[in-house]
């Protein structure tokens, strides 16, 4: 039933709402969805939402709405009373409920911030009738520019799909830092593979890091170079330091970290071979959770308890050498899904770990200067986590917008299944604050689904779609968005359907259009006066 919920969830393209409500406005549109609940604690804002009067009709709730500082509002088809309701967070989170219609207020603008600072905000129209509107970058939508726009996938270039040579089987892998590099003039991407053709339910134990490059486009096709970390390995994020440098963060356990770390902790060849999962063909682990062919897969049974220690690797050139340091303070008997961004002609970095929480270091490549970022005057306070994100969040993608000095990210959310959207004000750039203490972060809603169209007309609703990467073009521009993907038929979390690949889709460009489902919900719009 879960898994038939995010297909029928997934087939919706959602548009979502950020901005300060101003009662001054004369008139405000409504984008509706009918058979679409947006009024549920999925916010994680205390008081978030707030009834109405009863009303008779959608219509009726939605004049109501009109005059309240609401983002979205919901009507209940089937409840006599309680049955309006008004958001007040710009969070756009929509879930089906047959029961249920909702609407997103498309308030006039007044600033980028109201546009997720995705777009600019037009106030400068001659007409004095005309509402100031977004006008969102290329690759992005929605009516305040917090939801990606895609273009359809070609199925013979999708990312990096990879078989095996001899058998033609499925070879699983689970997303992929994909960069252009001038000087090799190609696009060079490092992807967790998991071996012995497993599925992603090994991961915690069967995964290595490999290098691919593509001489064509960030969607392939792609070689595979080497291994860039034997088991166990995962969680590859790869950004550019201020001389060019090439900078990795990722979580490992193996002969690497026995040698490097002060924890001299690790597997060898010998002793992975005893927890590792064997059980497994055409990229799918075949055997139950804690069973003599899989032992360990998806973290069980608990006695598996290797460290996720926390590795930076720097090297000057893609090809490497490499060279690879512990972050200790983030090394713990879980991974933190780590990623991070390093400021324009700088060493200071930021890092997102699971459940948005922020972690920072003005020396990006001193392990010893990280710390979460939580707001208080000693920097070296590190017993007080940083704040986390509204919402349950894996899997972050941090990067800097010079521009307006914001932060943003991507991240895989729990509920719904799916990436969204958020950022965060740089006190520094804002405020002239001499350090940065604490961020801030906003959490626009969904910025893409499940759902994948391709060029033949087809589109397939996966299973699963996390680990986001935003990859940027050669003039540095937003093209494509790489996450790992699981066919998953019918449960992606099932034993013998845990087959992922790299999935690359291209986002549009200027002067291109978005594809639209034909499974799409209608939407319908109308403009209602404002007391």
């Amino acid at each position: 039933m879960m898994t038939t919920l995010w297909i029928v969830a997934a087939v919706i393209l959602w548009t979502l709402c950020s901005i300060e409500v101003s009662s001054t406005q004369s008139s405000v549109s409504f984008q509706v969805f009918p058979n679409i609940s947006a009024c549920h604690d999925k916010s994680g804002t205390e008081n978030a939402l707030i009834p109405l009067l009863p009303t008779s009709t959608f219509e009726e709730c939605l004049d109501l709405a009109a005059n309240r500082s609401c983002y979205s509002v919901c009507w209940s088809k089937q409840a006599k009373t309680d049955n309006c309701h008004c958001h007040v967070t710009p969070i756009w989170m929509p879930l089906p409920n047959t029961s249920v219609d909702s609407a997103v207020l498309d308030w006039p603008c007044t600033s980028p911030k109201d546009c997720s600072y995705n777009g600019i905000c037009d106030t400068t129209s001659s007409s004095s009738s005309s509402t100031p509107k977004c006008h969102c970058h290329a690759g992005w939508g929605g009516v305040r520019c917090g939801a990606l726009q895609f273009l359809p996938v070609h199925k013979d270039t999708p990312g990096f799909r990879q078989v095996n040579a001899t058998t033609r089987h499925n070879i699983s892998t689970w997303g992929a830092s994909i960069l252009w590099d001038h000087q090799t003039q190609q696009w060079h991407g490092w992807v967790s593979e998991i071996v012995n053709e497993c599925g992603i339910n090994a991961w915690n134990v069967n995964s290595q890091i490999v290098h691919i490059t593509s001489h064509y486009s960030p969607s392939g096709p792609f070689q595979r170079q080497d291994i860039f970390a034997t088991p166990f390995a995962h969680e590859p994020s790869v950004t550019r330091g201020p001389r060019g440098e090439w900078v990795m963060l990722y979580s490992a356990y193996n002969n690497l970290t026995r040698h490097i770390t002060h924890h001299h902790e690790g597997y060898n060849a010998s002793t992975w071979q005893r927890v590792a999962c064997t059980n497994c063909s055409q990229g799918a682990s075949l055997s139950p959770v804690g069973s003599k062919g899989c032992p360990f897969q998806r973290g069980q049974p608990t006695r598996l308890n290797h460290l996720y220690i926390q590795m930076m690797a720097i090297a000057s050139h893609p090809n490497g050498p490499w060279r690879h340091v512990e972050i200790p303070k983030l090394t713990m008997p879980w991974d933190w899904n780590t990623a991070m961004t390093i400021r324009p002609n700088s060493e200071e970095a930021i890092a997102l770990i699971r459940g948005g929480m922020v972690w920072h270091a003005h020396q990006y490549d001193d392990p010893h200067s990280w710390h979460p970022l939580n707001g208080r005057a000693d920097p070296d306070d590190d017993h007080q986590p940083s704040p986390h994100w509204p919402i349950p969040v894996e899997d972050p993608y941090i990067w800097y917008d010079d521009t307006n000095g914001v932060y943003h990210a991507l991240a895989h959310c729990f509920d719904p299944f799916f990436g969204v959207h958020a950022y965060a004000a740089d006190d520094k750039h804002h405020h002239n604050h001499s350090s940065l203490k604490v961020l801030n972060w906003t959490v626009t809603g969904v910025a893409y689904d499940n759902v994948v169209h391709f060029t033949d007309g087809t589109q397939y609703a996966f299973g699963r779609r996390e680990r986001p990467f935003l990859i940027w073009g050669k003039m540095g521009q937003l093209v494509a968005l790489s996450n790992g993907v699981a066919y998953g038929t019918p449960n992606p979390f099932a034993v013998g359907h845990d087959m992922t690949f790299t999935l690359v889709a291209p986002i549009v460009q200027q002067q291109q259009q978005a594809i639209t489902s034909s499974h799409q919900l209608k939407r319908t719009t109308r403009v209602l006066a404002t007391v």
